[in-house]
């Protein structure tokens, strides 16, 4: 490319990043939990329809590999915690999971889904109940600087209203990281992230964070509720 036509693109390219830099943040929603119990469910990755509240069709994603979940809950717990959230615990949850009734429910796999959660959140006794899904997750081939296939990651979580028997909130993340050249809309994660092609790990941990913070759940919102 002549010198005189890239000249035109790299400032266009520094404005678009100079531009999206500056932009505000949308502040986090109210916290629908206050003066709530909450029970946050274990990161699964479901195989079976009556799993799935929303997404594609399990047989249409991957299998991850256990160490991958367990992971993905640490990660979780983290995010909670660092915004000081009180939760009722996994193991409590899980036991939940392993008791509650999903033959015979009635209704559409997805209306099936939705009973069996609510289920499992009635039996834990909480007000609200958070559901991670991750239902698809591969690994970058290659390293910081150069690979042959990105990381790639989609990723469900629900925030159930328990006593009012629904989803409340909602949150989805569905990203194949793309090179610069390839997204110039995304220039601004591509930057924040230093240009680096990142690991499936850390795309999951950054999509974690925001859906703590989307769902109203974040250290922001924490801090909001201890002024009032």
């Amino acid at each position: 490319m002549p010198r005189t036509a890239r000249f035109p693109l790299l400032l266009i390219l520094a404005l678009f990043v100079l531009a999206t830099g500056c932009q505000k943040q949308t502040p986090p929603p109210r916290d629908l939990t206050v003066a709530k119990t909450l029970g946050v469910a274990p990161f699964s990755n479901p195989q079976h329809a009556w799993e799935l509240l929303a997404g594609c069709d399990p047989s249409m994603c991957n299998i991850v590999k256990p160490e991958v979940l367990l992971k993905l809950n640490q990660a979780l717990a983290a995010e909670l915690e660092a915004g000081g959230r009180s939760y009722v615990p996994r193991s409590v949850v899980r036991g939940c999971q392993e008791t509650s009734k999903v033959e015979d429910l009635p209704g559409s796999p997805q209306a099936q889904a939705l009973q069996y959660w609510l289920g499992v959140g009635s039996c834990a006794g909480v007000d609200y109940l958070l559901v991670p899904q991750l239902m698809f997750y591969r690994e970058r081939a290659g390293g910081d600087w150069g690979v042959s296939e990105p990381a790639s990651v989609i990723m469900y979580v629900f925030l159930l209203d328990v006593k009012n028997q629904g989803i409340a909130r909602r949150f989805s993340f569905d990203e194949t990281q793309a090179a610069l050249s390839d997204n110039l809309l995304d220039a601004g994660t591509f930057f924040k992230r230093g240009g680096k092609w990142i690991t499936a790990e850390q795309m999951a941990a950054e999509a974690i964070k925001e859906a703590v913070r989307e769902l109203g759940l974040s250290s922001a919102s924490a801090a909001k509720r201890e002024a009032q």
